[in-house]
């Protein structure tokens, strides 16, 4: 009897980030034939399989060839989330009391995640604060986390609405006694 040869496949999971495009997953080498990869199990291509989305993915491959043991094996890969830029928000200046409200800032941006901000630094909102009574006010921001981008924590500026001047005319009555 003449056993099959073995064949060497190694194929290594490539080390990824998030950056909007499809990537390789994986990269392979085979000492005989072709690698076939499924990210399924079912359906098998000659083409290096991509991803897009951050998460986990299986890629199987498998090598096959006459007079050689069949490889079918798997190998898991992780796309990592990216960490977004952020254009933190600016200070209002030249706030003075209204009586209205006011918006305390300019807003801020991201590349990704959601920028949102507070007044207490526990409850959140895409909206930008407002202040109507003269005084100091703390405005935290920070980016959360989503499917692709890691989140940013809060960080915080200080505005201030100023007392709004009082003007006050005094007219003298002319009296007669």
């Amino acid at each position: 009897t003449i056993a099959n040869a073995t064949i060497t496949v190694t194929v290594t999971a490539n080390t990824l980030t998030y950056d909007g495009t499809a990537q390789a997953l994986v990269t392979g080498t085979t000492s005989v034939g072709t690698i076939k990869y499924s990210l399924d199990n079912a359906t098998w291509s000659e083409a290096v399989p991509t991803g897009t989305d951050a998460g986990k993915y299986t890629v199987y491959y498998k090598v096959e060839a006459t007079n050689y043991e069949t490889v079918l094996d798997s190998v898991e890969v992780t796309i990592g989330k990216a960490t977004p830029v952020v254009t933190p928000p600016t200070a209002k200046t030249g706030l003075t009391y209204t009586g209205s409200a006011q918006n305390l800032i300019e807003a801020g941006s991201t590349t990704g995640g959601k920028l949102v901000y507070s007044l207490d630094n526990a409850t959140w909102s895409e909206a930008v604060p407002t202040g109507t009574e003269a005084g100091k006010y703390t405005v935290y921001y920070m980016v959360e986390e989503d499917d692709n981008y890691n989140g940013v924590t809060s960080a915080s500026i200080e505005v201030t609405i100023a007392n709004a001047t009082i003007t006050v005319t005094v007219t003298a009555n002319t009296l007669t006694y």
